[in-house]
């Protein structure tokens, strides 16, 4: 276990879609969030959460030679908790996400794409040298 690369990856994880959820809310705007419909939200949130996710859990993966699953899974993890912790203390009480039935199995199909494509760049740069 890497856990140096673990917990860089979760940071970058966690600022990467801190960031991207910030730019998302500043152009639709917080008060328009209620009055949206699901697939909208399914859209402008989960759909280029899922991308930006994947595309960082892949660029870990190529680079990861054993226990991929393992290190992706601790990482997306540790991301989840700080960002339910943050928002806990925001808040003042802890909070859980309504949408966690969603975001859940966003979060582990970003997982499972990253591992296959991770593993198919992998092979690929192995392949050239």
């Amino acid at each position: 276990m890497n856990w140096s690369r673990i917990i860089k990856l979760s940071a970058f994880h966690f600022v990467a879609l801190t960031l991207l959820s910030m730019l998302t809310t500043l152009f639709i705007g917080a008060d328009n969030l209620d009055k949206q419909a699901g697939r909208d939200l399914l859209l402008y949130f989960n759909f280029p959460s899922f991308i930006v996710g994947s595309t960082i859990l892949t660029l870990f993966a190529k680079t990861q030679k054993s226990k991929v699953l393992l290190h992706l899974l601790i990482s997306v993890i540790i991301s989840y908790v700080v960002s339910t912790a943050i928002v806990s203390v925001l808040m003042q009480t802890v909070y859980i996400s309504p949408t966690w039935v969603i975001d859940l199995p966003m979060s582990i199909m970003s997982i499972l794409v990253a591992i296959f494509i991770g593993g198919y760049f992998r092979g690929k740069t192995r392949n050239t040298t």
